[in-house]
């Protein structure tokens, strides 16, 4: 964890980061917004947590975090208070730039091939493969 805290010496531990929805367009990403917009509303916010959950990793000379990215929605007759909605996961530089959004129903864990520069992420009944070199997704459904 001391590589962590040290990539992290500018950021407060478990400091929540705020992105927009400009912010994922110009992002990698495999979200259909307009889809998220209907559950969020026009002005939609995503935000990832900068802590212990997270992995860090370096790939083609950048400093990269990877780490759950969720919106925050009310919800019908939910009064005043806030659920954080699932996305799926962000991937931040060292400057907080988001960089990649990989979006996947009940995201259950991912894995980083540095080496490769492939991203694999498993959610319910779906993997995701995010290529870091060209942005590009490949989605396998496993039922």
């Amino acid at each position: 964890m001391k590589h962590l805290i040290k990539f992290n010496e500018a950021n407060e531990w478990n400091k929540e980061l705020e992105f927009t929805e400009e912010d994922v367009k110009k992002s990698h990403t495999n979200i259909n917004l307009e889809d998220l917009k209907e559950m969020g509303g026009d002005d939609m916010k995503f935000y990832m947590t900068i802590g212990d959950r997270m992995q860090s990793f370096e790939f083609g000379g950048k400093k990269m975090i990877m780490n759950d990215i969720y919106t925050k929605e009310k919800r019908f007759g939910g009064g005043d208070k806030v659920y954080e909605r699932e996305v799926g996961y962000g991937i931040i530089d060292e400057n907080n730039t988001l960089l990649y959004v990989i979006s996947i129903y009940e995201p259950h864990g991912y894995s980083v091939n540095k080496k490769r520069g492939m991203v694999m992420v498993h959610g319910h009944e779906q993997i995701i493969l995010l290529w870091l070199d060209s942005g590009e997704f490949e989605e396998t459904y496993t039922r």
